[in-house]
């Protein structure tokens, strides 16, 4: 996902108030924009019985390809949005005025030293002032097309305790291998949320509704110092920002969930290389992360995972060492019928998880060695 600039560092980076440019605020407006879409919640009318605001935020970084679908597909959400907020965040491109065309409401910030992160604070320190704590705030990726229904089955999902409603991974018709293989990967991790009745670990950033009163608690949690960073929603010092907000809603005690019918497109990475770089930040930023908050009841769990991963990618490893030890000892590799029968097993759990992403997901896992390649890639991230 696009963070802003063009290459994301691997090594920690720390902030100071020094180093943030100051920017001026929105002021409300006046008028129809040419597109007709007002900033209502300066100036709101009478609101209706038990009504919440819905307004969504999207950061772009240089995204003059894909903004005008995905603000259009904001504006065609089943439950109408209050207000649509794209934040040009160091755009060299016409994200701006498209987005402008489109039908949103633009926050140009030209001076960003804080990535995607840095670009969401922005537009929350903007917003949420003209906002209830029950009003609700939309923040998502700049690539990510959502379903017609998302923002309705996001609001109604937002049960007293929820801190956060995500989307599931779901993406277009895969162009090569590579997509091939992490739509399987996105449709096995569908399955498992449907299976624990769409409760999550993490929230995901492609697209996560959050309640305004929720927002400002992790900020005066922090300003507190009983979560990492300061004075900011978002974390800026953390790598991966969606990994530490549901590290903070989870320490401050909200739960996280995703519907299943909370699924917009998004694109995979086309390239190797552009997976293997969304991967390595994927996981630095969570054990830096976990560094941050050190060991506590909220991140054993979390924790456990990253060892029980350690342990699934040396699996391959060590089975790969039997079987070159038996063809070095005995001079072949014997198949009795029970691991015969634990083969088929594997391979046939494989297929039934990703049945749903269609015959082809399903030739791929017989296969098996691809997809095995592919975890042993992941590994190597």
């Amino acid at each position: 996902m696009p963070d802003g600039i063009a290459t994301q560092p691997m090594r920690r980076q720390r902030f100071t108030e020094a180093d943030t440019v100051p920017l001026p605020r929105l002021r409300p407006v006046t008028d129809r924009t040419p597109a007709g879409v007002l900033w209502d919640w300066f100036r709101p009318a009478a609101p209706k019985k038990n009504y919440r605001r819905v307004v969504a935020i999207v950061p772009a970084w240089n995204e003059a390809d894909a903004i005008a679908g995905t603000v259009r597909a904001l504006r065609q959400q089943s439950r109408p949005l209050d207000g649509i907020v794209v934040v040009a965040n160091n755009c060299t491109d016409a994200t701006a005025a498209l987005a402008r065309q489109a039908g949103a409401s633009v926050l140009d910030m030209p001076v960003n030293l804080h990535k995607k992160a840095g670009a969401m604070n922005y537009a929350l320190d903007q917003v949420l002032p003209g906002l209830d704590d029950e009003d609700f705030v939309l923040l998502q990726d700049a690539d990510t097309k959502l379903n017609p229904d998302f923002t309705r089955h996001a609001v109604e999902a937002m049960a007293p305790g929820i801190g956060g409603v995500c989307a599931r991974y779901d993406n277009p018709a895969p162009r090569n291998i590579t997509e091939r293989l992490q739509a399987s990967e996105f449709t096995r991790s569908r399955r498992k949320i449907s299976r624990a009745r769409g409760k999550v670990l993490i929230l995901v950033g492609i697209a996560t509704l959050f309640r305004v009163g929720v927002l400002r608690h992790v900020l005066a949690a922090r300003e507190a110092g009983e979560l990492p960073g300061s004075r900011t929603y978002y974390n800026l010092t953390s790598l991966c920002e969606d990994y530490e907000m549901t590290l903070a809603m989870k320490t401050l005690g909200y739960r996280l969930t995703s519907p299943p019918r909370c699924r917009p497109l998004t694109h995979a990475m086309p390239t190797l290389r552009k997976l293997h770089g969304q991967r390595v930040r994927w996981t630095r930023g969570a054990l830096d992360d976990l560094q941050d908050y050190g060991m506590t009841k909220v991140t054993r769990i979390y924790i456990t995972a990253q060892v029980g991963r350690l342990l699934s990618m040396l699996s391959p490893l060590l089975f790969g060492a039997y079987l070159l030890s038996l063809q070095l000892a005995y001079g072949r590799i014997a198949w009795d019928l029970p691991w015969v029968c634990v083969n088929v097993l594997f391979i046939g759990e494989r297929v039934i998880t990703v049945r749903q992403a269609g015959w082809k997901a399903m030739l791929l896992s017989v296969l098996l060695l691809p997809e095995l390649l592919y975890d042993w890639f992941m590994a190597i991230c």
